[in-house]
């Protein structure tokens, strides 16, 4: 079971690979949560919003994070059998796998799939990804709908509302200067429709309280409700309800992300209520003002758009609470930053994360020839009629290969080879590449490949001498290839671009022509995004390109398609 699921996280189509994220940093932060349910609220609240903000920002991870890539052995042609018939197929496509990129072509004789993936399955009129993005299109609208309507009606209760007393106001500006808020004073309004007070606003706050708390015989209930409204004011909690309400219309339909929400409001909720609490200086007193609020709320539905401050659903629980010491002390800058760093670590480390099929493994173990580096011969008897066909292909030009891989002396300045190994800046590399893991490549180092369009990679060559050069490249052919790889060569003469079928190709030097350059450096470059490349299906090989001076000593051999396009 847990290697079908290796299996069916390779090469993850964008849209599930962050929802997956997405669910892993969810689940974390609630096993954390939990883990923190008698420590200072604080801890919580600053848990939440970083998991918010990082649940937001997983698609921009995802683009920029370092990747760290786990290469995931194909399976063999049974077991790639019964995975493409079983589990991700019993899925109905909720996994958009490209499928071909899980089954290498010479190891298991799988037709590929088309580029739909599991729901190419399903008849066209069956397809269910129409019918899953209107109804998240539709799910939208309406959680949209609702936002707007709870903003439009806490804006027409604060339209009809008044001007309280002027003691209301200098007892508002008292309890802000106690709780160290003397510069962020809100507004203050009464209303007479209001059941339970309420803070609006981000840059203008405003809190509104039910005109029953302006009676002379509730100030002490009022005093209770304004530090438990400036706490809110203080946390910054009416912004942070707006990221959630935006999180909440893009998921909503993830439970977590309903559950962080709920997790995130009861977390605002406790430490304001201590902070009241502490202020008032009785937690029987602040408890019995907050009761008193609750029972005027009735079982009206708070808004969603504003930081109401009693909810029937969790009051039990909040007069629970305040029946222990809570502390409430700040964090301070230190841990604050600390655990803001480890999520930014958690978090790129989880984006960065991702499994890939090893697209080189062409036909399993890949012991070397002795002698013949860079060729793959099979350890065992072949299993498939593929495998046999590529072994007596081998044995045909084995003297062929054997002669195109005689190296000559660098040093003479007229045969010189760059390697994927040699690093920069004689190998460069644009975009997303990955390294050969389980097939060598010349000389039985390790060869680059790649499936995305956008990637390149490019050699440069030091030559000692003007002359014709002969400009050849080594790579490891297979099924998975690309059947037309854009090499341009910067020649003397201009740009000239050459196209190969890396499928064709019996593991020698393959030339892309003979060309004029110049001493000093000259570069070649694999252009993907002129090549047939697929994301996570067809690949295009990067590994060394040799010049040789013109001399008639050169023996290298055209493969596949080569069309040369001289360019000023």
């Amino acid at each position: 079971m847990m290697s079908n699921l290796t299996h069916a996280l390779v090469d993850l189509h964008p849209v599930p690979d962050a929802l997956l994220k997405l669910t892993v940093v969810l689940l974390t932060a609630w096993g954390i949560s939990l883990c923190l349910r008698s420590r200072n609220p604080r801890w919580r609240v600053l848990l939440w919003r970083i998991s918010i903000t990082g649940a937001l920002s997983i698609p921009v991870l995802l683009l920029l994070a370092p990747a760290w890539e786990f290469p995931v052995t194909p399976p063999a042609a049974g077991a790639a059998s019964a995975l493409r018939g079983g589990f991700l197929n019993g899925y109905g496509g909720l996994f958009p796998v490209p499928m071909d990129s899980v089954f290498i072509g010479d190891l298991t004789s799988v037709s590929p799939l088309d580029k739909r993936g599991v729901a190419s399955f399903l008849p066209e009129e069956l397809n269910p990804y129409p019918l899953i993005a209107a109804t998240w299109v539709l799910g939208f609208l309406v959680m949209s709908a609702i936002v707007f309507r709870s903003q439009r009606r806490a804006l027409l209760i604060l339209r009809n509302s008044s001007a309280p007393s002027p003691e209301a106001v200098r007892l508002l500006r008292r309890v802000a200067a106690e709780l160290g808020i003397p510069g962020r004073i809100p507004i203050l309004r009464l209303s007479p429709v209001l059941f339970s007070p309420f803070l609006i606003g981000v840059r203008r706050p405003v809190v509104v309280l039910p005109s029953w708390l302006a009676e002379d015989e509730r100030q002490d209930d009022l005093s209770a409700v304004l530090g438990h409204e400036l706490s809110h004011l203080k946390g910054n909690d009416v912004l942070w309800l707006g990221v959630i309400n935006v999180l909440t219309c893009l998921l909503w339909w993830h439970p977590l992300v309903w559950m962080a929400r709920r997790a995130h409001t009861d977390a605002c909720e406790e430490l304001a209520d201590a902070v009241a609490a502490g202020h008032v200086g009785d937690n029987e007193l602040y408890s019995g003002a907050l009761a008193r609020v609750a029972l005027q709320a009735g079982g009206h539905p708070p808004l969603s758009t504003a930081v109401p401050m009693a909810r029937r659903s969790r009051m039990i629980r909040r007069l629970n609470n305040l029946k222990r010491v809570v502390l409430t002390s700040d964090l301070g800058y230190t841990r604050t930053a600390v655990a803001l760093i480890a999520g930014g670590v958690f978090l790129c480390t989880i984006c960065g994360c991702r499994f890939g099929h090893a697209l080189d493994a062409q036909i399993g173990e890949s012991p070397q020839t002795s002698g013949t580096p860079g060729v793959q011969v099979p350890g065992r008897e072949p299993e498939s009629l593929t495998l046999t066909t590529e072994l007596q292909t081998f044995e045909a030009h084995k003297s062929d290969v054997e002669a195109t891989l005689e190296v000559r002396d660098p040093a003479d300045g007229i045969d010189v080879i760059v390697d994927n190994d040699d690093k920069a800046p004689a190998y460069v590399e644009t975009g997303r590449w990955r390294r050969s893991v389980i097939a060598r490549g010349h000389e039985g180092g390790s060869y680059r490949f790649t499936t995305y369009p956008e990637a390149s990679a490019t050699w440069t060559v030091s030559l000692k001498q003007t002359g014709n050069y002969n400009v050849q490249v080594f790579y490891i052919a297979g099924k998975n290839r690309s059947t037309s790889v854009k090499y341009d060569i910067a020649a003397a003469s201009g740009k000239h671009s050459v196209f190969i079928d890396q499928q064709v190709n019996d593991s020698g030097w393959i030339s892309l022509g003979v060309f004029p350059f110049n001493a000093g450096d000259n570069t070649v470059t694999l252009d993907a995004l002129g090549s047939s490349v697929s994301r996570g299906k067809i690949a295009a090989i990067a590994d060394a390109v040799r010049f040789t001076l013109n001399d008639g000593s050169g023996t290298g051999r055209v493969a596949g398609s080569n069309v040369d396009n001289p360019t000023e």
